[in-house]
């Protein structure tokens, strides 16, 4: 769910003033995207139908190893933000560098020297597609988090 430590940012492309005050008030970047995410869902089917709606939800988070643990343990703090333990999926993704042009070989190449970033909800969603079209090349290890 990202970090609410101010030194360390939630989320790479956000302004530092709204990271500042995610730090100030203790959720995390991920935590207040579900905290949206659910009271949405609230705001659409209406109260009477809202815990059914929710029950349904099914979430995936991508993580890397950086921010793992603190993803559970905010997900723990916050109660899942409303949803259902066993319908939020955690995705572990390697960090990997970006990528640069090659000119002389005509491609695309890891770029050694740049920061690493996991690649992100698009590709969690290509790793937990079951059959020919998942990447065999995405190792992914996914868990439903268990009592702490």
């Amino acid at each position: 769910m990202g970090h609410s430590d101010a030194s360390r940012p939630c989320n790479p492309r956000e302004p530092q003033a709204a990271q500042a005050a995610h730090a100030a008030t203790g959720i995390t970047w991920g935590g207040r995207v579900l905290a949206q995410l659910v009271a949405g869902v609230e705001e659409l089917v209406g109260p009477q139908d809202a815990p059914a709606a929710l029950a349904s939800l099914r979430v995936i988070v991508a993580v890397d190893d950086e921010v793992q643990a603190a993803c559970c343990k905010d997900l723990w703090a916050h109660k899942f933000y409303g949803l259902r333990r066993e319908n939020v999926l955690l995705v572990m993704q390697a960090r990997r560098p970006a990528h640069a042009w090659n000119a002389a070989a005509g491609m695309f190449e890891e770029d050694e020297h740049s920061d690493t970033f996991a690649p992100g909800s698009g590709v969690s969603l290509m790793q937990v597609r079951p059959g020919p079209s998942a990447s065999p090349s995405a190792c992914v290890s996914m868990r439903i988090l268990a009592d702490p």
